[in-house]
Order: C-alpha cells, then structure tokens, then sequence
C-alpha cells in the first residue's frame, strides 16, 4: 500500500495506521473490541507513519483521558487557558533579536501546564486545530503589532506561527490571514507561516494553490525541521519557501562530520534560492560557534532563551531582562 503510484502526471503515496484488538477470552465482544481496536488506531496514529499497534488495557484509560480532554479543550477555545509564548530568533554572535516563534500552552485549570505535544493531536482528532491555530495566529499579530509599534529595535521584527495540515486545505485561510494582519495594520512580511515536511505529503492542489495565494500577498513561508523527511529537496522545487529551519537533529551532532555537511549544503541551496537559513534547538556556544563557521548567522534555542511569555519577551527587547536560557 506504501508504494508509489501515479495519478494525473502526480506521483503519490499512501499511508495507513492500523489498530488491532483481540480478546481470546471473550470477555469482551461486539461494540467493546471496536472501541478498543479504535484505541489502538488512535495509539498507531500518534506514534508513527503505517504501523499497526494490538490494543493494551493502558489505551483504555488513555482513551478515556482523550475523551475528556477533548471536550475540556472545546470549552477553553476562545479563553485564557491558551498562552501564546515567544522563543527569540537572533542574529548568531550579538544575539540581536530579529523575531519570534509563537508558541501555544494550555494552562489546563485543573491538570497545570499541557505540553502542546499531548494537546494537539487531540485538538487535530476532535477537528478543533483550525480554531486554536487562528486563536494563536491572532494572539501573535496582535502582540507583533504592539511590539513594532512601542519598540524602535522590534520596527523589523517578525513573528513566526505554525501552520497545520488542516489549515493549509481550508479555503478559509487566506482571507483569515488578510484579516488578522489588516486588523493589526501589520504589513504582510511581518508574518511567517511555519510548515513541517510532513504536512507537504500530501502533495495536493489545494497545498500548492493556499502556499501561493498567501506568499502572492507578501507573507513569508517556513520549512520546518528541513532535512528530516524524506523528500526535502523535492519540496524546495515544488513550493517557493522564504525561509528553512535546520532540524535540531543536525545541530545536535555538529561534531558529526556528515552533520557539517548536511548544514553546510542546506547553506548553500538556501544562497541559491534567496532564502534565509535558521538553525534550531541551539543549546551550546560550541553549536553556535560550528554554524557561524559554516556561514549560518541566524538562529534560536535554549542557549539564547527559552519560550517565554509576551510581557517577558517585550522586555528581551527593551533589554530589561536577561534571556531565560537553557
């Protein structure tokens, strides 16, 4: 079923996760083993790309907790619970910023601080991503725009968002995008949209034509973790990106020969295409010092500072505080 084939001059793949669920004692039968192979589905899902997962009596409660979360996470749409944190985006070397990452948090009023890790899937599962990721969207113009306004070093700033897949299949986000920026008198490159690899498999019509429509408006479009998929080089020739993130990974392992490499040819095919290069999950100088030795001058991570709240992160701008580092 993995195997490439080929539709109107596309080639395409499919991907498939299973989940199986098997009671040789029979206790449970009927509509109890369809809930628990759909368990394992969800479990299969979450975990990989094509694998099947046999239900185990630990997804029961996983599935339960899931359920409520969900609708925990319905009713928290449109409040406070969701914080937008900011991870600086600085020159290498001064540590000048030049943006930001926008980062959701939920601050879930009975259970404390969710990792979007554990939050997201089940926002995506219950079709509510659309709504949290315009939440935050919204949230991140509105702070840019105070920031350049009140801050003469932030009048170039910009603020980077994530972008899900179902997002880029909505025709309604373009005109969301639009609004959000008019609303926020915020000039259209202030504005990066951040999509990973995996979202670009589904290589559709609909993908290319939002990518265009939005980057014909001036807004600025992100490759994420760049290198990790299979097909990176595929997609720089399909879609027009204005910036690539190295992954972490590679960072990582500077000291790796092939590493230096890898981060060396991404600069390289960057230069080629005009595009602005940065490199993630910076913890170390030593990491810092690799890059800026390779030519990559812009970057972020914990070694500058972590996710932080807006009020925290206009202060790293005035200079008032120091950076929340590793």
């Amino acid at each position: 079923i993995a195997s490439p084939f080929h539709l109107d001059g596309r080639e395409l793949t499919l991907n498939a996760s299973a989940g199986i669920a098997v009671d040789h004692a029979r206790d449970v039968v009927g509509e109890g083993l369809l809930r628990n192979s759909i368990a394992a589905m969800h479990e299969a899902k979450r975990s990989a790309r094509s694998r099947v997962v046999r239900f185990e009596d630990s997804m029961r409660t996983k599935s339960s907790d899931r359920l409520e979360l969900r609708g925990d996470l319905l009713r928290a749409l449109g409040t406070d619970q969701f914080v937008v944190n900011y991870q600086p985006i600085v020159n290498l070397g001064d540590g000048r910023i030049l943006g930001a990452e926008a980062l959701v948090r939920w601050d879930h009023p009975e259970r404390g601080r969710l990792s979007p890790a554990y939050f997201i899937p089940i926002a995506e599962d219950a079709g509510l991503i659309e709504r949290l990721d315009a939440q935050v969207r919204r949230q991140a113009c509105a702070d840019l725009a105070e920031w350049r306004s009140d801050i003469d070093s932030a009048a170039d700033l910009t603020v980077s968002v994530n972008l899900s897949v179902s997002e880029l299949h909505s025709e309604d986000l373009l005109p969301a995008v639009l609004k959000d920026l008019r609303e926020n008198n915020l000039p259209a490159d202030g504005l990066v949209l951040e999509v990973t690899e995996s979202h670009l498999l589904d290589d559709s019509d609909m993908v290319k034509q939002q990518m265009q429509a939005l980057r014909a408006q001036g807004v600025r479009l992100s490759i994420d973790d760049f290198g990790t998929g299979y097909s990176s080089l595929g997609y720089i020739h399909k879609f027009d990106f204005d910036v690539l993130k190295i992954d972490r990974s590679f960072v990582n392992g500077l000291t790796n020969p092939t590493n230096q490499r890898i981060v060396s040819a991404v600069l390289d095919l960057a230069a080629q295409l005009e595009a602005k290069v940065i490199a993630e999950g910076i913890e170390t100088p030593t990491q810092e010092e690799h890059l800026m030795e390779l030519g990559c001058s812009v970057g972020q991570g914990y070694l500058y500072s972590r996710p932080v709240p807006a009020a925290q992160f206009r202060r790293l701008l005035t200079g008032l505080t120091t950076p929340v580092a590793g």
